[in-house]
């Protein structure tokens, strides 16, 4: 689905594709002497959730002498965007109304990836990979 998103304040460009998927966490035990297992439902999982896009230069962003290194139509802010929540090295707030569904309003990212395309020198696609997170607090006060 393409939703909006912001992550850590940053929002992601051109309303990316976003997967969500949950699991349950079962435990199953086989039935002694007979067929099938009994199910004991232990909880949820966390949210994986998968982010596809496009970052494109947008044409307020203003044009970078970089010698050569990178073509003018780059959006070279977007990915420096995008490596500063790379290297965030804990979780990270978010609002995306897809996520607001599940009560999603902080992930970790576990992953990014900025598949090669030939051919397009004015854009990049990427995918970020991140599961959901809440903060103790919020599992303590459920208690």
């Amino acid at each position: 689905m393409f939703f909006r998103i912001q992550i850590d304040g940053v929002w992601l460009p051109n309303e990316p594709l976003i997967t969500l998927s949950g699991a349950k966490v079962i435990v199953k035990t086989p039935i002694a002497g007979g067929n099938g297992t009994v199910k004991e439902m232990i909880g949820e999982d966390d949210y994986k959730i998968n982010i596809k896009g496009q970052a494109v230069r947008e044409s307020a962003e203003r044009f970078r002498d970089s010698g050569g290194l990178v073509p003018d139509d780059y959006p070279e802010e977007k990915m420096r965007e995008l490596a500063r929540l790379w290297k965030v090295n804990r979780d990270v707030s978010c609002q995306c109304q897809l996520l607001t569904y599940f009560n999603i309003s902080r992930l970790v990212i576990e992953d990014i990836t900025f598949p090669l395309v030939p051919g397009n020198s004015g854009s990049f696609y990427y995918e970020i990979n991140a599961v959901s997170d809440e903060s103790s607090v919020a599992k303590l006060i459920r208690k």
